[in-house]
């Protein structure tokens, strides 16, 4: 799925994707993956109705194979698109759902992305002093496991709800 993102090749990785998952309707951990992939694709279309479905299928594979991360991935992304649906009520718990997992589990690495992911929902909210916890453990989870690329956007988010609390020196600090 990155290559075909970052390449911008996503009708193709749609193409490619839709054809295999045609092929059967296994519960495997092999499909829930390739949901998993279909998913990121849809979500980068555009395509929200088809990213959750997507996903909740994944979902409900990785419950059903009783794989945690498997579980914590799928929520992190159902979140992330009922997030960017303005769905704050129905993302909130899945982020924090999948926060916990992934805090049982010690995977800091990706629990950087969920806690941030989960800190810009509570900033849409209003909810600026739990956001701006989140961000905070994220820039700690970020440096300790070496995840830059989302360390950079944790700083960025801690500037920006540092600015919506009035501290625009402490705001300026955190964008530096």
């Amino acid at each position: 799925k990155l290559f075909w993102r970052v390449r911008g090749h996503l009708d193709e990785g749609r193409r490619w994707l839709d054809t295999a998952l045609a092929h059967g309707s296994s519960t495997t951990s092999g499909r829930a993956r390739a949901l998993e992939a279909a998913g990121a694709v849809a979500q980068r279309r555009g395509d929200y109705a088809s990213a959750k479905a997507l996903w909740q299928e994944g979902l409900d594979i990785w419950r059903g194979l009783g794989d945690d991360e498997g579980v914590a991935r799928a929520l992190g992304d159902l979140a992330s698109v009922y997030d960017l649906e303005g769905e704050a009520d129905r993302a909130i718990p899945l982020y924090e759902e999948s926060a916990d997992l992934l805090r049982k589990l010690g995977l800091e690495y990706e629990l950087g992305t969920v806690v941030s992911n989960l800190g810009v929902c509570l900033m849409s909210q209003g909810r600026l002093d739990e956001a701006a916890k989140l961000y905070e453990e994220a820039v700690e989870l970020c440096r300790a496991s070496g995840r830059e690329e989302q360390l950079v956007i944790s700083l960025f988010n801690l500037g920006r709800v540092s600015m919506l609390q009035g501290g625009h020196e402490t705001a300026a600090g955190w964008f530096e």
